[in-house]
Formats: structure tokens, sequence, C-alpha cells
């Protein structure tokens, strides 16, 4: 797979494997893009965030300790 690049050629990114973790363990996820690029370029683009967690809270059990755009 290659990463789009606004100069020079296509960088190659590898797929991350399966995380499989059992519950009641702490983890951080970040919400950035590749190349840690922001995630959220407009305040629509974080509250579109929010509602996909929203609908992820509804499906699976899980606690979201903080958040930030």
């Amino acid at each position: 797979m290659a990463a789009v690049r606004k100069n020079g050629p296509p960088r190659r990114v590898l797929a991350r494997t399966v995380r499989i973790t059992p519950g009641g363990i702490v983890f951080p996820v970040l919400n950035r893009g590749m190349g840690r690029q922001l995630l959220c370029g407009k305040p629509d683009d974080f509250e579109a965030f929010e509602e996909i967690v929203a609908e992820t809270l509804d499906k699976y059990s899980m606690r979201i300790c903080v958040t930030s755009p």
C-alpha cells in the first residue's frame, strides 16, 4: 500500500498487525492520521469523529476516559 504524499514519490506503508487485548486493561488510543497528521482539520470533522465513537459505544462495551480535538 502506498501513502499519498504532496511532494516526492509515494511512501510504502505496512499494515498494522491485529491486536488482541484482554478486557479490563487500559491503553491509549491516538486519533492521528498517517505521518502524525491531524485527523480532524475542522470542528465538523471532530464532531463526525465523536458521532462514530458514540455509535461504537452503543455496539461495544468500553470506557473512554479522555478525548480532545
